[in-house]
């Protein structure tokens, strides 16, 4: 396991299926142990209107109408097929091939790299570092932690990620003494 280097991803779907549904965006953010970024890059793969077939990706199709993907996604010629393997070597020339996946929801990322980049999915560890355990932490003790922003694009929702669990280590381990 690679503890040195934190591959943190995103993933923008066209819905809550991954066998029937798309990926439209893949973000990675490169960090150290200690969380202070290294790297970051998001890809954009081809969808249009059509590509969200099932009721519940009606939602799906309003977010990223709203956020500009779809519009971005409508222009790409790239598939997830197609980069597959050049985000495996972003990750791996970044030294963070054998990380823990981290992000927000990550299991729900990771269904979809196995269904669909799988290479990218096994580049990771089998582990995963998810930062909204902090958030159902502060819910149920009744402390504010700092806000999602809802933008829906990768790198943003990364970015949130990373700054609640900067916030949950600062607050529950390390002002706490948790931890040794």
């Amino acid at each position: 396991m690679n503890t040195d280097r934190i591959a943190w991803l995103d993933l923008e779907t066209t819905g809550l299926n991954e066998v029937r549904g798309e990926i439209l965006e893949c973000g990675v953010i490169v960090t150290d142990s200690s969380l202070v970024e290294i790297a970051r890059c998001a890809w954009v793969f081809y969808a249009h209107d059509g590509m969200f077939r099932l009721p519940d990706d009606q939602r799906a199709l309003d977010m990223h109408r709203k956020s500009g993907l779809l519009a971005e996604c409508k222009r790409s010629p790239y598939h997830p097929e197609d980069l597959q393997d050049e985000i495996v070597q972003w990750i791996t020339d970044a030294g963070a091939a054998g990380s823990p996946m981290h992000g927000a929801g990550i299991q729900f990322d990771r269904r979809w790299l196995a269904c669909h980049m799988p290479r990218l999915h096994d580049l990771f560890h089998y582990r995963n570092g998810d930062a909204t355990h902090y958030r159902i932490l502060a819910d149920r003790l009744g402390v504010t932690c700092p806000p999602k922003r809802e933008a829906h694009r990768a790198l943003t929702d990364l970015e949130d990620s990373i700054a609640l669990m900067q916030w949950g280590d600062a607050r529950f381990i390390a002002g706490h003494g948790v931890l040794p």
